[in-house]
């Protein structure tokens, strides 16, 4: 009997025999407390002189009796010239337990080598291959953005609005819409955008929490080659209480098994922060919340982002976007154009920026006092003397430029 060749990703392990024309795949691996590890058995064939079916079912990988009984089904029912069954499976249990039970290498750490740049799948909004979380409040555009980074990315499009784009296929796991909403949108933004019709963007209604469906979940990323995994929202993907630890703990373990980049979406509590467990906000590699400004009647809404958390590396300046919708003569949206706006035009975005990053804007106009930054931000006068204070040397610097005689010190840039 041939040796398979063995292909493991995702917790999906495919072996293929060639020549016998025979293919077993093994997944929903499951391991008990006496360690028995079973997992769902499916046998195919591409013998044109038979089903291509052959058996499926659960079958426990550790016991032989259990393989002797399946060896026995199969050689009642599919006496198939040239395959042993007993060394087939003798060689699939063995394969499968030993891929299983390895794990990730290890690899020795001495701490002489460079750190590798940061690798974004968007610049800088998606770190690639790692979990990232977006929160805002509702209403406040999270999906319609998460919408527009994966049309970009499978429209190929690799530089839009100052994000750096790798080109790649997209699952979108939707637990709070439906698919004509997002075909709708996606509709819309790409003629907003004169953006080409993409075939790479794969969507799945859901109901069931990431943890219980990530067998499902691991084969569609191993079969559609996805590079990118939005879960919309974590309310729908956790699925428990997320004010406890473990839950949340199951859904970034079950996200890690996928070894793709993932977009969690989220949203806020009553008090206006991340909603549940801080524990969501540890799991994550980058956290960014989302503001939206405008009440969208002129057809017109700036979103902000705002970087609040970064695993590795420096935290990513605040950006903001314009949404343009323009309707048809029935009055729905035909199309969306997005564009890059500044953050500190708009006063309900700016309001999230922090008071150091508010006052070094009014200073790029040139140098001014106390108070008439006070007068510029909406700032109270200690809070920007002590930020000042505590930037003095590094981003600002008292001068004598627009002082008049008697006049207060006036505060000015230092060069970066």
């Amino acid at each position: 009997m041939e040796a398979p060749t063995h292909e493991a990703n995702a917790g999906i392990h495919l072996l293929r025999y060639p020549e016998s024309h025979l293919v077993v795949r093994v997944d929903r691996i499951r391991e008990d407390s006496k360690q028995n590890v079973s997992g769902e058995v499916l046998v195919q064939t591409t013998n044109p002189g038979v089903p291509g079916h052959l058996s499926q079912g659960r079958l426990n990988l550790t016991s032989p009796t259990a393989r002797r009984a399946l060896v026995k089904d199969l050689g009642l029912r599919y006496n198939i010239v040239g395959i042993d069954w007993a060394e087939v499976f003798e060689q699939v249990c063995r394969l499968v337990l030993e891929k299983h039970r390895e794990g990730t290498p290890p690899v020795t750490l001495r701490g002489d080598s460079q750190r590798e740049p940061l690798h974004f799948l968007v610049r800088p909004l998606l770190v690639n291959r790692r979990p990232n979380l977006w929160y805002g409040a509702g209403g406040s555009l999270k999906s319609f953005m998460a919408d527009y980074l994966a049309l970009l990315m499978v429209s190929g499009v690799t530089s839009q609005n100052g994000l750096a784009v790798e080109p790649g296929r997209v699952l979108y796991l939707d637990y709070e819409t439906y698919a004509e909403e997002h075909d709708s949108r996606l509709g819309a933004l790409r003629r907003g955008g004169g953006l080409e019709a993409g075939e790479g963007l794969v969507y799945r209604e859901c109901s069931h929490p990431v943890p219980n469906d990530i067998e499902a979940i691991q084969r569609i990323v191993l079969e559609a080659s996805i590079s990118l995994v939005i879960v919309d929202s974590m309310v729908g993907g956790c699925g428990d209480d997320m004010n406890q630890d473990l839950p949340i703990s199951r859904y970034f373990g079950a996200l890690r098994t996928l070894a793709v980049t993932t977009l969690t979406i989220d949203h806020l509590n009553k008090e206006g922060k991340l909603y549940g467990n801080i524990y969501k906000y540890n799991q994550a590699r980058s956290v960014w919340e989302v503001r939206r400004a405008g009440d969208g009647q002129s057809g017109t809404v700036q979103v902000g982002f705002y970087h609040r958390k970064a695993n590795t590396g420096k935290l990513s300046r605040p950006m903001a976007f314009q949404f343009v919708f323009t309707d048809d003569a029935q009055g729905e949206t035909e199309q969306v154009a997005v564009t890059r706006a500044d953050i500190l035009e708009e006063p309900e975005l700016a309001a999230g920026l922090s008071y150091q990053q508010r006052i070094i804007h009014e200073l790029r106009g040139g140098a001014l006092s106390v108070d008439e930054l006070a007068l510029a931000t909406g700032i109270k006068g200690d809070a920007i003397r002590l930020a000042l204070s505590r930037g003095k040397g590094k981003r600002f610097i008292q001068t004598t430029t627009g002082a008049g005689p008697g006049s207060p010190p006036h505060w000015g840039l230092l060069a970066p």
